[in-house]
């Protein structure tokens, strides 16, 4: 019995680390992040001009 809770421990501390150094990575990550504004406005494409409602199908797939 004794060895299945220092399993069981064991596992809660690996998931610890692991979820703690997932979300530190991420905060820190989110931290430095400056998104380049001007150069993404310049690289901005067009718009669709046009809605399509619906899907064409080939008569070739009833044959």
């Amino acid at each position: 019995m004794r060895i299945v809770i220092q399993a069981f421990m064991g596992s809660i501390i690996i998931h610890a680390l692991y979820f703690g150094s997932a979300i530190m990575v991420r905060s820190i990550k989110t931290s430095r992040y400056k998104p380049d504004i001007v150069n993404a406005w310049e690289q901005a494409g067009a718009l669709q001009s046009e809605i399509v409602f619906g899907k064409v199908i080939s008569p070739s797939l009833y044959s």
